[in-house]
């Protein structure tokens, strides 16, 4: 109990995928934070009279989160953004695939396993230095107090080796051992790092699963394959083009050539 017990580490029950494997069922996944979504769709569902309609909406709770009244918008947005609670609507009138039917319309950087934000700070010669980081729902755990006792306190000495967390868990067991996971944070103008612990990298990793799997349901790995695969097929066409062009040239050139070989000395053509 308290302190001395570490939380949950059981994988978190999707109730909205739950649903939407059912028949006729519509589920909306959203949050009150992203106004746009969440009026259109709830207000979508509300009159969906073909089935059971599922709504599954992220409202942070300040007490039990350990957040601010004032900052408890901006954290159900990073849910969001950091895949900790994408959003999704599953419409079963929409034809004609059940990918069709999934939509993950509002999540950031849908294609890509993260987003990713732009950190501010200053160098030890005090000039501002910007750096794109991915946001991973190790950094929205920080951010909130009821995660509070799995970090450090305190940022990483500069000497730890680290390999921060949305690189680390590709890594191999063999490649991990005497590094650390880490987030950046600036604190006070200055980058420093903050040491992810296993409950966390189990958090991306397992939130990274749940990312994927909605993304294939979706058709987004399809359409991305897709598109990659017509790239691919122009560039060949591209460059079966520029060969046969070179070639048409090459073959012109010869002409002149191949006609003064066939002449006589006095330029007549040899059997005319």
């Amino acid at each position: 109990m308290g302190a001395a017990h570490a939380g949950k580490t059981d994988d978190r029950k999707e109730l909205g995928l739950i649903a939407a494997f059912h028949p006729k069922v519509m589920v909306v996944q959203s949050t009150p934070a992203m106004q746009g979504h969440f009026l259109k769709n709830v207000l979508a569902a509300l009159d969906y009279r073909d089935g059971p309609v599922v709504i599954d909406v992220h409202t942070p709770c300040q007490g039990e989160n350990g957040i601010g009244d004032a900052v408890a918008s901006g954290h159900a947005r990073l849910a969001v953004r950091s895949r900790v609670s994408p959003l999704f609507v599953h419409d079963p009138r929409v034809e004609p695939s059940a990918r069709a039917r999934l939509s993950l319309a509002g999540n950031p950087d849908a294609e890509q396993d993260w987003t990713t934000v732009e950190l501010e700070w200053d160098d030890e010669n005090g000039v501002t230095q910007t750096m794109e980081v991915p946001l991973t729902p190790a950094d929205f755990a920080h951010e909130e107090g009821r995660f509070k006792k799995q970090f450090q306190p305190r940022p990483m000495a500069d000497d730890v080796a680290g390999v921060p967390i949305h690189e680390w868990i590709d890594l191999p067991a063999e490649e991990r051992a005497g590094r650390v996971p880490f987030l950046y944070q600036v604190i006070d103008r200055k980058l420093v790092r903050f040491a992810v612990p296993d409950p966390i990298v189990r958090l991306v990793e397992e939130r990274r699963r749940n990312w994927r799997l909605l993304r294939h349901l979706a058709g987004r790995d399809a359409a991305k394959a897709m598109a990659e695969r017509t790239a691919e097929a122009e560039a060949i066409r591209a460059r079966y083009d520029e060969l046969a062009a070179r070639l048409a040239t090459l073959t012109q050139a010869a002409k002149p050539s191949e006609a003064a070989a066939n002449a006589d000395p006095d330029g007549h053509a040899i059997g005319a």
